[in-house]
């Protein structure tokens, strides 16, 4: 396969709308992160370490599932955007809190 300027749209395409949707997930709940950690640095940072090992490894297994269900164009756009929505879970969308300190105040209140 070439990576002709047909296929580099379909990507292009595919990686923007899969942003867009985690960005409407996250307008829709209310809220700008998924996830909430908190802990010692130490905590915060395995946790980090994970996150991001996790997005590899998933990403790696997405495209041998990929592979082999799709034609290798739209196995290809497919797995560009789900890369993209892993990476901005692991970039934007988890909050990392030092015990230290108080979380923010919409996320304190959501208990009552």
């Amino acid at each position: 396969m070439r990576l002709d300027l047909d296929v580099l749209l379909i990507i292009v395409l595919c990686v923007v709308t899969c942003g867009l949707a985690v960005s409407v997930l996250c307008d829709t709940l209310g809220r700008p992160y998924l996830v909430t950690v908190r802990g010692t640095r130490l905590r915060l940072a395995m946790a980090r370490l994970l996150s991001w090992l996790g997005a590899a490894a998933s990403g790696l297994l997405g495209w041998v599932v990929l592979i082999h269900l799709f034609p290798e164009l739209l196995a290809l756009a497919a797995f560009f955007g789900f890369e993209a929505v892993l990476l901005d879970v692991c970039a934007q969308r988890i909050l990392y809190v030092p015990a230290s300190v108080p979380l923010p105040l919409p996320l304190r209140n959501r208990s009552r």
